[in-house]
């Protein structure tokens, strides 16, 4: 049995041609994640359209439908027989509405669709794949204004992370507050400063909320917690062993040299390793004009990673515009 997925288009046209490799790679990766098995038959036309068609032997389960519905680069899904394009009923649904990580616009802002990507690489890959239905937790220990944790909570997880820029949690907490009340979620909110031998460090801003008030009220909810600090104090803020896939974009800027940032990686990739549970997935995205991957690959092993080299993970490399050509380094916490 054949299916067929068609690529949400991108505004960026560079980014929307790398997308035709970087969705058969993700759709690799959920579907290995699950157990299920497939061939591809790579994109082709039906009339003014273009799919990615794929080979099954038997129709999917429901389950797998709803793996397949989070791919980020999925526009939709079409069961082919013959010419006709059946289009697959929805099995699964967002937790949050579909805009609340494409709202705020800043500078430096990694797109959501690749951040979702990266979610779902991290998910897919790691011991949890299994369970990715369930409420799972999503690190991102330089979170920025928070796009990460946004995409978390709309799938339905718990979101943490930690910023050096006290400016950029302020404004993410007041942005999410806002968010969720002018959208009637219930939510509560609070904030504490983190102490240690009497100094501060930081700021840790927790925000409970729910997809329903039905769920709210039966304590069904999910928690959104980011905190303003140093990422290589990142246990001071957050649980060790909390999180069951860490995703970040490293910074790319020009004051974010390959220098700095190795340097800084150094120090914060021992710190990450502690906040992941066994099995669990880190899924770092940098710069290769800035970064080389196989120094990348030492630093990651160095820190008692398990660096996933095999394809498709060796083949993410896209450019982005004139000073970013991105990468991607996927790597398990196995101890």
């Amino acid at each position: 049995m054949d299916y067929g997925i068609l690529r949400l288009p991108h505004q960026n046209s560079r980014y929307d041609e790398a997308t035709e490799k970087l969705m058969a790679h993700e759709l690799a990766i959920v579907m290995n994640g699950i157990g299920q098995a497939y061939i591809a038959k790579g994109y082709q036309s039906f009339g003014s359209i273009e799919l990615f068609v794929f080979n099954v032997s038997e129709a999917l389960s429901e389950r797998v439908f709803s793996a397949l519905e989070r791919l980020s680069s999925r526009l939709a899904l079409f069961e082919i027989s013959g010419d006709w394009l059946k289009p697959v009923e929805s099995y699964w649904s967002p937790y949050m509405r579909s805009d609340f990580a494409s709202i705020l616009k800043y500078s430096g802002k990694t797109n959501e669709a690749f951040t979702g990507m990266m979610i779902n690489i991290g998910i897919f890959s790691s011991d949890f794949a299994g369970d990715f239905n369930m409420p799972l937790t999503v690190f991102d220990p330089m979170s920025g204004r928070g796009t990460t944790l946004y995409k978390a909570l709309m799938v339905g997880y718990h979101a943490t992370g930690v910023e050096l820029n006290k400016q950029d949690a302020v404004e993410m907490n007041q942005y999410v507050k806002r968010y969720l009340k002018y959208h009637h979620y219930k939510h509560e909110t609070l904030h504490q400063t983190i102490v240690k031998d009497g100094k501060q460090y930081g700021t840790k801003y927790t925000i409970t909320t729910a997809d329903t008030k039905e769920h709210y009220k039966a304590g069904e909810q999910r928690s959104l917690q980011f905190a303003s600090g140093d990422t290589v104090m990142s246990n001071l803020y957050h649980k060790k062993r909390h999180a069951h896939v860490l995703v970040t974009d490293l910074p790319y800027g020009v004051q974010h040299s390959g220098k700095v940032v190795m340097t800084l990686l150094q120090k914060a990739l021992p710190v990450w390793h502690a906040m992941l549970k066994t099995g669990g997935v880190a899924v770092v995205a940098y710069n290769t004009y800035h970064l080389d991957r196989a120094v990348l690959v030492d630093a990651f092993k160095a820190a008692g990673y398990n660096v996933m080299t095999e394809a498709p993970y060796d083949d993410f490399e896209h450019w982005v515009e004139q000073a970013v050509n991105r990468d991607i380094i996927v790597a398990k916490c196995e101890r």
